[in-house]
């Protein structure tokens, strides 16, 4: 079990692997998923995904992370490319959603978070804008559309099956059209 914590006197950050996550959950008030670029070069997606069914496994973690993951990609750094855009971070990332998505209702509910995650799990593209910042534009609005919608009956499974109720359900559902209208202007 590797253990890290940091934080200050109002969130205790824990950053740990899949056992230690066990154990540690309850205390934690935020979970980093930290991803390394070796796991990712080495196309092993079994750590990531086991660490992630720690989280919904059990209704206490469950109830608990309900919004608080944070999604860490280290040891890109050094490349000029925004982590979406490189293609074994993205192939990765849809490989772990593949046997876990269950995303909306653990990841923090911000709008760079939730855009991160859709920029990965579908194609994007870079666009310039007139400020010179770098952006980017989904390809396929209607692909961004399924995997939004696949994502939140993911997270509505999850919420039904540990039993929360309607109030988590409309949390998760309320919390991701507030990010998406952010997202895209509407």
């Amino acid at each position: 079990m590797v253990v890290q914590e940091s934080g200050d006197s109002e969130r205790r950050v824990v950053t740990t692997d899949a056992d230690g996550l066990d154990a540690l959950a309850g205390a934690a008030d935020v979970v980093v998923l930290r991803i390394t670029r070796r796991e990712i070069l080495a196309g092993r997606i079994g750590d990531v995904v086991d660490r992630l069914m720690v989280l919904s496994d059990r209704r206490e973690h469950v109830e608990r992370h309900e919004g608080t993951l944070l999604l860490e990609i280290e040891g890109y750094d050094a490349d000029p490319r925004e982590v979406c855009e490189i293609p074994e971070v993205a192939g990765f990332i849809r490989a772990v959603n593949m046997h876990w998505p269950y995303w909306l209702h653990f990841m923090e509910r911000s709008s760079a978070q939730v855009q991160m995650l859709l920029c990965l799990l579908t194609d994007v593209e870079k666009v310039q804008t007139i400020s010179g910042r770098k952006a980017f534009r989904f390809k396929d609005m209607d692909k961004v559309q399924s995997e939004t919608l696949r994502l939140c009956q993911a997270a509505t499974e999850l919420i039904e099956t540990h039993g929360l109720g309607v109030a988590a359900m409309g949390r998760m559902s309320g919390d991701v059209l507030a990010v998406l209208r952010e997202m895209f202007g509407e």
